[in-house]
């Protein structure tokens, strides 16, 4: 409700840029307000996503302990696994490249992203790698 109704107020402000210094002044208000919501709303996100990246150390933790506990693995094997992982796109800079499009077995077409089957020839799709971005 209130975006549409900024929307219309901004789109009426840029026909009617001649209107007296009020108006300009209560654009500059609505701006503002506009700018402030974004600014709240990324913040939020922002929240939400360190959360996310918390519990998933306190679970990477957790794996990795009962791992170790459970076989003879080392934190110098999974340091080195770390930078096998992070060397496959050929820079050591703690980021996983992005992966290229899987084809189509059956027609050779690039995939959709999370179709379960091939939008082209309807071949079902069958992903065999669970860490597939």
């Amino acid at each position: 409700m209130f975006d549409e109704l900024f929307d219309e107020i901004l789109d009426d402000r840029h026909t009617h840029r001649h209107s007296c210094n009020k108006t300009d002044v209560t654009y500059a208000k609505l701006d503002a307000l506009e700018a402030k919501s974004k600014a709240r709303e990324a913040s939020t996100e922002v929240t939400y996503l360190k959360l996310k990246v918390e519990k998933l150390m306190i679970i990477t933790e957790a794996l990795w302990m009962i791992l170790k506990e459970t076989t003879k693995h080392t934190d110098e094997e999974l340091k080195e696994k770390i930078r096998q992982i992070d060397l496959k796109d050929g820079k050591l800079d703690g980021k996983v490249a992005a992966e290229l499009p899987d084809k189509c077995p059956k027609c050779g077409q690039i995939l959709q992203k999370n179709k379960l089957n091939c939008i082209y020839c309807g071949a079902e799709i069958i992903s065999t790698d669970v860490f597939k971005r």
